[in-house]
């Protein structure tokens, strides 16, 4: 009743000066504490109208227990201080992706080779488009963008949030739980007949567009070699390759993967200059394509087999030259562009080379990975190229929290706001 009463003669009588404190242990409060808030209250009246107190007048003081004060009309809200904090720290919150307001996305971290999710507000959207555009909420994306028409973008499958349609996108932008993505950069997700997941047919999609990517630029009679191709990716090379008449020799030195057919050329585990002379390669080769991850005694041997090819061979192209841990930030290549070869991949792939019969030696299921794995320690898939991310399959994650203006909020043309 005091403050109430105390906060209404303040407002009614205006050269009123009046400081309330409220003590929470008045059995326990230091004197020296009132005194010094008396004496502070004292030289503000004094000072305030020469305006030069160092600290401001409060009306009300709440004296805690632990001799600590705080200002009734500051309140401690977590969220607001977690994102102002957040760029000095990091800062983390376990939450529910599917019930936040704001996105959150996929983040690869070079500094230790790990990935975070983080919030992306809508804010910062970096979408340029004034094309009609629709919102997807993701159910599977590739852990890595893949080069198609010449940039590197990440294969995404979201449902359409309006209307509860399935759409395949290529985006530039790092994943997250819901994207907003131009119509023109979507492509309806074909009925898949029983026996094929969306994420096996994901991967075979995603085999198919680094096929297109590799093999755009050759013409029949040509012929190249693939090295340590994944089996996904080796059987939309046959597939490609035979429509077009190019010839593909298969090489590999991975004993152990199942699934690696007879015809395929082995290569010794540590590789040799007498050991490449004996392989049966053709003499003159159109191009080499190498698919060993980074970091492998098989990435040793590929670049032995490109400096013994390297006088015989006219095009060498390797892993890291075919997917990126982050999508590129160019917008050279028109998005229609990218959605048409989409399509034109999506229509490339047959259901009966990918469903997997019973009694046949198929080639190992699709290769997806929830978020809660990707995110814990060491979970770290060794085939980079065509695993799939689940975001459905998830509850409560690790989230990284963001400023709401950590980047400018607007931006004028030719203006300084």
């Amino acid at each position: 009743m005091m403050v109430g009463f105390g906060r209404v003669a303040a407002n009614e009588t205006l050269d009123l000066r009046l400081q309330q404190l409220d003590i929470a242990d008045p059995k326990s409060v230091n004197l020296k504490t009132i005194a010094e808030a008396l004496l502070r209250f004292c030289a503000s009246v004094r000072l305030e109208d020469e305006k030069r107190a160092l600290w401001t007048l409060e009306s009300e003081i709440l004296l805690e227990a632990n001799r600590q004060q705080k200002i009734r009309r500051i309140e401690h809200v977590q969220e607001l201080n977690d994102r102002y904090n957040s760029d000095s720290r990091a800062v983390i919150l376990h939450l529910d992706p599917s019930a936040l307001t704001t996105p959150v996305a996929l983040q690869y971290q070079p500094e230790d080779g790990t990935f975070i999710v983080k919030e992306v507000p809508r804010s910062m959207s970096d979408s340029v488009s004034h094309s009609p555009s629709i919102e997807l909420l993701t159910i599977h994306s590739t852990l890595s963008a893949i080069k198609t028409a010449g940039d590197f973008r990440f294969l995404v499958l979201g449902t359409h949030l309006a209307t509860g349609k399935n759409y395949l996108s290529l985006v530039s932008t790092p994943v997250a739980n819901v994207l907003t993505v131009t119509k023109e950069q979507i492509v309806p997700l074909p009925d898949l007949p029983d026996g094929i997941s969306k994420t096996r047919f994901l991967r075979s999609l995603c085999s198919h567009l680094l096929a297109t990517e590799v093999l755009h630029s050759f013409y029949a009679g040509q012929t190249i070699v693939a090295h340590n191709t994944h089996v996904p990716i080796s059987e939309a090379l046959y597939h490609q390759a035979k429509a077009k008449g190019i010839n593909v020799i298969y090489t590999t030195d991975i004993s152990e993967e199942a699934g690696i057919p007879d015809s395929w050329i082995r290569m010794p585990p540590y590789l040799v200059e007498s050991d490449i002379a004996e392989s049966s390669l053709p003499a003159r080769l159109s191009a080499f394509i190498g698919f060993s991850s980074h970091g492998t005694t098989s990435l040793d041997n590929e670049a032995r087999l490109i400096e013994y090819l390297a006088e015989t061979c006219q095009h060498f192209t390797q892993a890291k030259n075919l997917y990126s841990r982050t999508a590129s930030n160019s917008r050279l290549v028109p998005e229609n562009l990218l959605a048409s070869t989409l399509n034109t991949v999506v229509n490339l792939i047959r259901p009966e080379d990918i469903i997997a019969q019973p009694g046949v030696d198929n080639p190992p299921t699709s290769e997806h990975i929830s978020l809660d794995e990707l995110l814990s320690i060491g979970a770290k898939p060794d085939n980079p190229f065509d695993v799939i991310v689940d975001w459905i399959s998830t509850s409560y994650l690790p989230i990284h929290v963001t400023r709401l203006d950590s980047k400018p909020l607007f931006k004028g043309k030719d203006s300084t706001y």
